[in-house]
């Protein structure tokens, strides 16, 4: 285990997050273009991704950009009619349940878990002064993983939750998020 703290931690969490394998798993409520495009790589590389965010839209600077990838997307995975077994899988948490969600938690292929203040945009990456622990126990990052993963079936259960009930709604919701 160990510590990052100021500017520039990006690069702690981009050399993991970055050669994930298998899958990664991200709850951050705001998320850059730039660096979901490189997400959205590993896809590529049949790397499975749950992304948690919230619906709040604090900026829009990249969203012609970010509209383009969504867009994308969608017409990539809109041929696939099984949502569940979609190599992406993201649960956009509407404010009218949760006014924001605030953790900031990475889990890449169950041996590494990175939590901190840092959201997935350039912002937090490079700019601002920014505190994570990152960890290859494998009791923290299983622990981390399980309270990732029950976070993922509680949200099932809010009333106003912006889900895979329809995937063109979800891309169009997660497209905006991208227009931050």
């Amino acid at each position: 285990m160990h510590t990052h703290i100021g500017r520039g931690i990006g690069k702690f969490i981009e050399k993991e997050l970055f050669k994930a394998e298998n899958y990664v798993k991200i709850c951050s409520p705001n998320i850059s273009y730039s660096l979901s495009k490189k997400l959205f790589e590993l896809l590529d590389n049949q790397v499975q991704i749950q992304i948690i965010t919230s619906d709040i839209i604090t900026g829009n600077n990249n969203s012609e950009q970010a509209n383009s990838l969504a867009r994308e997307i969608i017409e990539k995975y809109q041929k696939n009619n099984n949502l569940e077994k979609s190599p992406l899988q993201c649960k956009v948490i509407s404010t009218k349940d949760i006014p924001l969600i605030h953790a900031k938690i990475y889990v890449i292929d169950g041996k590494c878990a990175i939590i901190g203040s840092a959201n997935l945009t350039e912002n937090s990456f490079n700019n601002f002064a920014e505190y994570v622990l990152i960890s290859d126990d494998d009791e923290i990052v299983k622990k981390i993983e399980k309270d990732f993963d029950d976070f993922w079936l509680e949200i099932d259960s809010f009333k106003n939750q912006i889900m895979e009930k329809s995937k063109k709604g979800l891309f169009k919701k997660f497209k905006n998020k991208l227009s931050e």
